[in-house]
């Protein structure tokens, strides 16, 4: 729901319709540069897409458990969950393969445990989840179930995040240009930022070295911080869902637990045209 809560920052980010488009299609991107770089399923977490059918759908607009108000994230967690980000919903939803809802995970406003606008959600190898908590300028770290363990302020809007094998916390701070390194316990020993333009995601390889989607392309830094060569590219726009879908193939996209994989699979897309159709909350 939009509330005014969110604050200027909010607003003015999404009238910056460049950078809403750029979002829409990271997944594309990612796909285009790893097959130019002849990446393998080892070191991108994934295949090519060939021979998709449908599988299974779920979900629908709203705010009733299964329902979704602009999803932006997803991925599997260890146990077989599926994880979604619920962002306009301020919520994390969690699903059985089957697309059965679990729980939910939180709820709206500033308090320990609760989200304003969560746009990304990781696990570290202990199986707990960080979330990137956007309008509230800070990541949360909290349990499978929900339950709040601790917190810490980035400054700024936090787009993604990623973690390391080292459960480093690598952040995309969309307002300041740059990424932040934080240990598991929120403490920060490093940032990336040689030319970053609002940078919008982050992922890290099976080598620990660390991709970063941005206006300019994608940004690429070895685990000690260095920028190695990097990648650009154009963005189009696709149209948004209110729904998760699922595919098969021969040769299915994988997405891997954590963060090891350089490419996600489209399966939940940001729906940056939704908020106009909205209803008022």
């Amino acid at each position: 729901m939009c509330n005014s809560d969110g604050g200027s920052l909010t607003r003015s980010r999404r009238n910056l319709a460049p950078v809403l488009l750029t979002r829409a299609l990271v997944t594309l991107v990612a796909f285009v540069v790893a097959s130019l770089l002849g990446l393998t399923p080892e070191h991108a977490g994934a295949t090519a897409p060939q021979n998709y059918s449908f599988d299974l759908q779920w979900g629908s607009f709203g705010s009733g458990p299964g329902q979704f108000w602009n999803p932006v994230d997803i991925f599997v967690h260890s146990s077989g969950e599926i994880y979604v980000t619920d962002y306009n919903n301020h919520r994390i939803q969690v699903f059985d393969a089957s697309g059965n809802f679990v729980r939910s995970l939180g709820s709206f406003g500033s308090a320990a445990g609760q989200f304003n606008h969560p746009e990304h959600t990781e696990e570290d190898s202990l199986g707990n989840l960080y979330v990137a908590d956007a309008d509230n300028q800070r990541i949360q770290k909290v349990t499978p179930n929900g339950q709040f363990l601790t917190a810490w302020t980035v400054g700024g809007y936090a787009r993604g995040l990623a973690l390391d094998s080292a459960d480093n916390v690598y952040v995309a701070n969309w307002s300041n240009d740059v990424v932040m390194k934080f240990t598991s316990g929120g403490q920060l020993v490093g940032l990336l930022g040689v030319a970053l333009s609002r940078p919008e995601d982050v992922a890290v390889d099976s080598n620990d070295n660390v991709y970063v989607i941005h206006g300019g392309g994608i940004a690429k830094f070895s685990p000690s911080g260095a920028q190695l060569p990097s990648f650009t590219g154009s963005f189009n726009f696709a149209p948004a869902s209110s729904s998760i879908r699922r595919t098969t193939s021969s040769s299915p996209i994988r997405e891997t637990t954590g963060s090891k994989s350089l490419i996600r699979p489209a399966i939940c897309w940001r729906q940056s045209m939704r908020r106009a159709q909205a209803p008022a909350s």
